[in-house]
Parts: structure tokens; C-alpha cells; sequence
């Protein structure tokens, strides 16, 4: 039983998050917790990473505070040590819960601790040569450790701890990137004393080579790392701080910054003419100007009826030239930018918007006509709504209802139909667009049985949101429905029709029980628990009792089921 000083798992997986919580449930399966203490409030434990972690955790009645010594909780975020930790505090406090007599991390310390130095430093030796991540981790200690004992033959030896640091030799899983993460984190904690006026320039140098290799690195990695993701934007806002600090040459600063955002491969530098525009200074920016009006000469114009081409240089330098309109406030040349290339309908729509944003509806209509007419099979309906609107500004109330009426038509859904009631409540036709739409459901599906249930469906979706019980309600009796129609129905009816309620629960079980899974039968349950308290207030506690036998003796052989089901009381 968990103790009222302890964390719910609830909370404690809910203040971690999904990947944190899988990643600390990893840790805590794999024994990885150690030297656990429990006391009246609290808890503290050792956790083995890439490194070991010393972990406190306390629970009182206002909130949940934690500490470990891994970088992630150093900025304030619940690690997945924590987790990890308060996974073990719980379990801990179940009853028959057996306490080890002795840590087996423990015993193993302090074996280590009585070892000579030589024979500690050959078995350190021995792992390393087998270990890459540990492997890494020295190298490149010994390289920054150069620099302090005076034996750094200087920007070599940044570049060997760079080139340590950054060399993954394998495809790596969320735990071997953590390791690479810290050892990043690390590099980037020696590079930032290079923040000084005096060794600034090498600073630049040095980000400029380490970025690119962390961004390599990255791609070996299995999923999203938080230490990767940390020591990759301080090494970017290291690099625009040192060019801040001493005002490297504005045209070689150009030249080096249009190349690294040019790379396709690269995410640390984009917007660059924004980012560094007052380091770049009037000269820099005109050459880096240059320098892309060159690139964008080569790039070719795609109309509606060409091939569209993503990624590699268009993309990149579609973004510079992009960046720099911008800055100059130049709507011209951004909507030359964006003409550019037409070859999808939300192209044409990006102009619109910049005409719209502009105070020109004339200009705005016009590139929205002309994307429908480009793609009057293809056509997007961002650009049919924002279109829709552009109608309704200038009294044109019919081609915008025509609009929002062809979306219904070509894709039933309730949010096309709420999309296009709203519509024609501002006009003050709801009633006769309402009738039309309904009739649309009706007509069009007679001989295809599939579109028949799916118009069901819909319909009832619809009576649903409209509020409009009755008729759901009739509509529920024809045929089959998705589940969570049929849930969300019960639900407005449990006040006033706890019957038909309970009826609707009932016939939900059967198909969610035969998932097959300990999730749909948590669901499953949470729908006995509803039909058992509205049959107890209408007085029909032995008839809820005779649901449950009538339950078991139907599903006996899911035997997951019937442990839950079990627990349910009889009356």
C-alpha cells in the first residue's frame, strides 16, 4: 500500500512525461537503482547511468521536489533518474516488500575502493577497450585535460577533443546517447572559457567545425537526446556570442555563414541573416546578399503544372532569399520569392495571405483565384476557406457559401458541417444548408452499404453536436456505430434517460472486451463501473449483480478480464 508521504504513480509519470517516464521505467526494471533510503518523507538512492547519480526525492502534501546530479535535472527538468527512484520508493513500500541484506552496488564499490591503483586502472583499461562510449569519454578527457596541465599544443588539441567527442562509430539507442550527450555537454562546458576577447576568434573557429559534427552525430542517434539537443544550441549561441564579442571581418563572416546555411544538412544556421545582422553590419549583409542573389539566379521557376521540388539547395536558399525580404520589408520581393514556385496550391495561398496582411483584398482575391483555377481538382481547402472569407468581405455571400458547401460535398465530416453551418448561420440560412446536408447523407449512399453506415454515423455525430438527444438517440437503434458515438451519447443521457444509458454501455462491452488487450479491458470495466452506479440509483442492484455473473460466465477464458472484473463489488 503507498504511503500518504509518497508519490502517486500517477503523479510521478505525469511530472515526467511520456518518453522520461518509458526511459526511468527502463532504468528502474533494469536494476539500475541502488543504496535505496526511505524515509518518513523521502527518498535518496544511487541510479547508474552513463555515469552513477545521486538521487533525492520528497513528497509533502503542496508538491513534489527532487534533485539528482545529472545535467538534465540541473536545468530543472524531472530526469529520468528521478523516475527511476520514485519507481523504487513505491514499490518499496508495498507490503512484503523483502529489503536485500546487502546492496550487490555496494559490495561492488567497496571491493573497488580496497583495490590497488595499477590493477583499478587495468581493469579501467581493459573495459574502455571494449566499451566505445567509455572509450570516447577518456579520450576526451585527456585531450581537455591538456590544456590545464600545459601540455596543449593549442587548437590541435581542441580539435582532437572535438573530433573525440563527436565520432559515433555506431547506431546508438536513447541510453548510449545519453553517455554521448554528457561527453558533448562536457566539450561545450571547456569551449565557453573560450568566451574572452582574447581567444575568441578560436572559439568561432572551433563552434563552426563542432556544430556541423554534432549535427552528424545526431542522425546515429535512435530518438530525440536532451543533453545532444542542450549542448548543440549553446554551441550555436556560443558561436554568434564570440562574433559579438570581437567583430570578425563582416565579409569572411558572410562568406563562412551563407555556405553553413547553404548546407541542407545543417539546422544550427538558419535565418542567419537575421541572427547575425548587426554583427554582419551593413557590409556583411550586402555581401551576404550577394552572394544569394547569385544562388537564386540558378534556381529554376516551377508554374502549377511542374514537378515540385523539395529539399537540397531551392530549399535553403528559397529561405535566405525569404529572410532577407523580410528584413527589408520588401512585399514585392517576397511575393516574387514565393511565385517562385507554384506547383501546390498553398503556394498561391502564402501570397494571398501576404496581400491580406498588407491591407490589399483586391491583390489577396486575385492570387486565391488564381490558385483555384491552377488546381481545380487538387485544390487545398485552406485556400477554398480563406477564399470563402475574401467573398464575404466584398458581398459575394453565395461563392463563399459554394466554397464551404463543395468541402461537405467532396468529404462528409462534422467538421465540414460545422464548418459549413457556421457559414450559413452568418448568413441566416442554417435551416436550408442544414436540410440540404442531410439530404446529401441520405441520397447519395443508397445502393453502397459501407457509405450507408458511414452517413449513420455521421448523422448521428451530428444530432450529437446539435445537442438534438431524440434524434441521436433513433439514430443509435440503426445499425452499428462507432464506439465513442455511442459513449458520448450515454453520457448526455445518463441524467435523464439512465436506461437507455445503461443499454448503450451494455452493447458497447462486446466489441471493446474482444480487443483483446489489458487496455481496452481497463476501458471495458470503466464501463461496468458506470452502468453499476446508475442501475444501484434506479434500484437495480440485483440486476447489476446479475451482469456481473452473466459477464463472467461470457468471458471466462479472458482471464486478464475476469481478475478486474472480479474486483467490481456484487451489490
Amino acid at each position: 500500500m503507498t504511503s500518504a508521504t509518497a508519490p502517486s504513480l500517477d503523479e510521478l509519470l505525469g511530472r515526467a512525461g511520456p518518453i522520461i517516464a518509458e526511459r526511468g521505467l527502463d532504468y528502474f526494471k533494469e536494476g539500475l537503482v541502488s543504496a535505496l533510503e526511505v524515509g518518513p518523507s523521502s527518498v535518496q538512492a544511487w541510479v547508474k547511468g552513463s555515469e552513477r547519480y545521486q538521487v533525492q526525492l520528497s513528497k509533502s502534501a503542496e508538491r513534489l521536489d527532487f534533485r539528482c546530479t545529472c545535467r538534465h535535472a540541473a536545468d530543472g527538468n524531472f530526469c529520468k533518474h528521478v523516475v527511476a527512484v520514485g519507481l523504487a520508493w513505491l514499490e518499496a513500500l508495498e507490503p512484503g516488500q523483502a529489503e536485500a541484506d546487502t546492496d550487490p552496488d555496494l559490495e561492488i564499490r567497496d571491493w573497488l575502493n580496497r583495490q590497488p591503483q595499477a590493477e583499478l586502472a587495468s581493469l579501467l583499461f581493459d573495459i574502455a577497450m571494449r566499451d566505445n562510449a567509455l572509450h570516447r569519454s577518456l579520450r576526451l578527457k585527456i585531450d581537455l585535460g591538456k590544456r590545464s596541465n600545459g601540455t596543449s599544443d593549442g587548437a590541435t588539441d581542441w580539435y582532437r577533443a572535438i573530433d573525440e567527442a563527436t565520432t559515433v562509430e555506431e547506431f546508438l539507442d536513447w541510453r548510449q546517447a545519453s553517455s554521448l550527450g554528457d561527453d558533448l555537454l562536457t566539450l561545450t562546458d571547456a569551449l565557453e572559457e573560450l568566451l574572452s576577447p582574447e581567444s575568441a576568434a578560436l572559439l568561432i573557429e572551433l563552434s563552426e567545425y563542432a556544430i556541423p559534427r554534432v549535427e552528424q552525430a545526431r542522425e546515429q542517434v535512435e530518438e530525440s537526446c536532451e543533453e545532444l539537443e542542450q549542448a548543440l544550441q549553446r554551441l550555436t549561441h556560443l558561436h554568434l556570442h564570440a562574433c559579438n564579442l570581437i567583430n570578425p571581418d563582416p565579409v569572411e563572416l558572410a562568406e563562412r555563414l551563407f555556405q553553413l546555411e547553404m548546407d541542407e544538412n545543417l539546422d544550427s544556421f538558419y535565418n542567419c541573416a537575421r541572427q547575425y545582422r548587426e554583427v554582419l553590419g551593413d557590409s556583411g549583409l550586402e555581401h551576404f546578399r550577394r552572394l544569394a542573389q547569385a544562388e537564386w539566379r540558378r534556381v529554376p521557376t516551377l508554374t502549377a503544372t511542374d514537378r515540385p521540388q523539395y529539399g537540397g539547395n531551392r530549399s535553403c536558399i528559397t529561405r535566405i532569399m525569404t529572410t532577407l525580404a523580410e528584413l527589408d520589408g520588401d512585399l514585392d520581393a517576397l511575393v516574387a520569392i514565393k511565385a517562385h514556385d507554384l506547383t501546390a496550391a498553398h503556394h498561391y495561398l502564402n501570397i494571398a495571405q501576404l496581400y491580406a496582411e498588407a491591407g490589399n483584398s483586391d491583390m489577396a482575391r486575385h492570387w486565391a483565384e488564381r490558385g483555384m483555377a491552377a488546381f481545380p481538382h487538387r485544390t487545398d481547402n485552406r485556400l477554398r476557406d480563406f477564399l470563402a472569407q475574401q467573398y464575404l468581405l466584398c458581398g459575394r455571400d453565395e461563392q463563399a457559401l459554394q466554397l464551404t458547401w463543395v468541402q461537405f460535398d467532396e468529404a462528409p465530416s462534422l467538421s465540414n458541417y460545422q464548418k459549413l453551418q457556421g457559414l450559413a448561420q452568418r448568413l441566416q440560412r442554417a435551416s436550408e444548408q442544414r436540410q440540404r446536408a442531410l439530404a446529401r447523407l441520405t441520397g447519395a449512399t443508397e445502393n453502397n452499404p459501407q457509405s450507408q453506415a458511414n452517413a449513420r454515423s455521421l448523422r448521428l455525430a451530428i444530432a450529437l453536436w446539435e445537442e438534438d438527444l431524440d434524434a441521436a438517440w433513433l439514430l443509435s437503434q440503426q445499425g452499428d456505430h462507432r464506439v465513442e458515438l455511442l459513449h458520448d451519447l450515454a453520457l448526455k443521457l445518463e441524467s435523464t434517460r439512465p436506461i437507455d444509458a445503461i443499454g448503450l454501455y451494455r452493447r458497447m462491452l462486446e466489441p471493446i472486451i474482444q480487443q483483446t488487450n489489458n487496455q481496452a479491458y481497463q476501458r471495458a470495466i470503466g464501463l461496468i463501473r458506470r452502468m453499476g452506479t446508475l442501475m444501484r440509483a434506479q434500484q437495480l442492484d440485483t440486476a447489476f449483480t446479475a451482469e456481473l455473473i452473466k459477464l463472467r460466465q461470457t468471458y471466462k477464458a479472458k482471464r486478464n478480464f475476469i481478475k478486474l472484473l472480479d474486483q467490481l463489488p456484487r451489490a
